[in-house]
């Protein structure tokens, strides 16, 4: 649970700032170049947001690691049985798995895209179209580069840029968050070493 409710934050987030992105698209071409820009910034803001969103949760959840590290303490000294939060705990991982969680519509599609495309001997199927549309907000900066008015077979595989750019956006951020709060730990810690000594 605790990853569908990730995913769809970003899915939610993705989805608004495709619609934005899409209206970006409907510009004149004559202003190309504001095209160009307003698509990049569309795209920078959902990466920003992706990157704060997943810090937080960095933050959160080595807060967890550390109570589940006291619980675990408590356990082994004690022998009393405590619940322990697993799945929300802090794991490296965590944040590149859930940035390709986001991405794993956009992957499905374009699967489906290449075996129709090479199944069916040239047809092209919506589901590349369909990927384009799920992930405007990282198509559309591409788009303006493709000159034909409709785009080739293997022009809607630049969307795959999106998995790992997604990735490595959520797991930075997943990590960040983690040494961001890590240091206040440090910090607190010794704070504490300093008024009360060892």
């Amino acid at each position: 649970m605790y990853y569908f409710k990730m995913t769809i934050l970003l899915v939610v987030y993705n989805f608004f700032l495709s619609i934005i992105s899409m209206a970006v698209l409907l510009i004149d071409n004559s202003l190309w170049g504001l095209k160009l820009a307003l698509a990049i910034v569309c795209l920078l803001i959902y990466l920003v947001l992706m990157f704060i969103m997943l810090s937080k949760e960095g933050e959160q959840g080595l807060t967890i690691r550390n109570s589940n590290d006291i619980e675990r303490e408590h356990i082994i000294r004690t022998g009393e049985d405590r619940p322990l939060k697993l799945k929300e705990e802090y794991k490296t991982w965590k944040g590149f798995f859930i940035g390709f969680l986001a991405c794993l519509p956009v992957v499905v599609c374009m699967i489906i895209h290449l075996i129709t495309y090479f199944a069916s001997a040239g047809a092209v199927s919506g589901a590349g179209v369909l990927a384009g549309y799920i992930y405007m907000v990282f198509f559309a900066p591409v788009t303006l580069f493709i000159t034909q008015e409709v785009a080739l077979w293997w022009q809607f595989l630049f969307i795959l840029y999106s998995v790992p750019v997604m990735m490595l956006t959520c797991g930075a951020g997943y990590i960040f968050g983690a040494k961001k709060q890590q240091a206040r730990y440090d910090e607190l810690k010794q704070k504490h070493r300093e008024i009360y000594g060892e």
